[in-house]
Formats: C-alpha cells, structure tokens, sequence
C-alpha cells in the first residue's frame, strides 16, 4: 500500500520481514501467489467488516453511510501505483477484486435498496437490481486511474461525492430529510 506492488521485491519483503527469501518461498510459490494470497485475506477481511455492518439495527441511510465511512477509511492509503500494478501485472488478483464488487457489494446494495424502500427512506419505484449494478459499475470507475488521477482526486473526496451523488438520486422526500439531519457523508 505504502510503495506500489511492482516496486516490491521478493528480496525486499524477506528483509522487512526479518527472514531468509528462501524461508519465504516456503509458504509462497511467488510473488504472484504472495499477492493473490494478500488479495484473498483483504476479501476476506472486508467482507467480514460488511458483515458486521449488516448486523448492526441500522437504517437503510445509516447502513450505507457505514460502508462508505468503511470504505473510505480503507482506501486512505491507497497510493496510486497499487490499483495499477494490480491491473496491469497481476490481472488475476484484479479480477478476484473485481468480482468482490460485481457479486458481494451488488448483492449488499440491492438488499440495502429494498431495506430503504421498505422503510421509506428510498423512492418506491426503485429497481434495486438496475440499481444496484449502477452502483458497482460507478464504484469500479472510481478506481480508473484514467478517469480520476490520484495525483490531482483524493479517494475520500471521490466517495463521499458518489455516495451523495447515490443518496439523492435514490432518496425519498423523508430520505432527503433524514440525508440533510447528516452533517458529513
């Protein structure tokens, strides 16, 4: 997170970590099996912390500001060069990163949608799958470097406009009162 992938060597991973190259090739194949298995431990992490969100007795507004606040929070770091590294070198990590979004959040997003109109909080005529395909497919985008350089956008400010750009386009007339009573999205 803090250096790039690419830039990372094998040789300078054993020597942060205060071990031999050689002891660790004997739990990774490569550096390839290395990132794949970061990436899983990250899913795997990040969909317990959603988990933990969708237990919680939350509005529907309240639940999506948490996995925004989540989300922000872990993409603080993210330096530039990770999200490129991953695509350009290591694509099959990208891909499993990209299915996280395509299947886990479009499923929490259409569920999150249904809550929403169930409470009144969203418009009714809302078709949460269109919706939420939407919003993964904008979410993904934000990491287009193409789109939006980190170097000139701060990913916390990027999300917090998607997740307000989102709100009030779904948003009830009780859901915009409920939005505006948050001081900060």
């Amino acid at each position: 997170m803090q250096y790039g992938i690419k830039s990372v060597s094998m040789d300078d991973l054993s020597s942060k970590l205060g071990i031999s190259k050689k002891t660790l090739y004997q739990v990774v194949d490569n550096k390839e099996d290395l990132v794949m298995k970061v990436i899983e431990n990250h899913i795997d992490m990040q969909n317990q912390e959603m988990e933990k969100i969708l237990e919680g007795k939350h509005n529907a507004i309240q639940e999506m500001l948490m996995f925004a606040r989540y989300i922000i929070d872990l993409l603080k770091n993210l330096r530039p060069g990770v999200t490129y590294d991953l695509q350009k070198y290591y694509p099959s990590a990208w891909k499993k990163i990209e299915s996280l979004h395509k299947h886990t959040i479009d499923k929490i997003i259409a569920t999150n949608i249904k809550k929403g109109v169930k409470e009144g909080v969203y418009r009714k005529n809302l078709n949460p799958d269109i919706i939420s395909k939407l919003y993964v497919a904008q979410a993904l985008q934000i990491s287009d470097e193409s789109l939006f350089p980190l170097k000139k956008y701060k990913m916390e400010s990027l999300i917090r406009e998607f997740i307000a750009y989102h709100f009030y386009g779904i948003a009830s007339p009780a859901g915009y009162d409920k939005i505006k009573a948050i001081k900060k999205i």
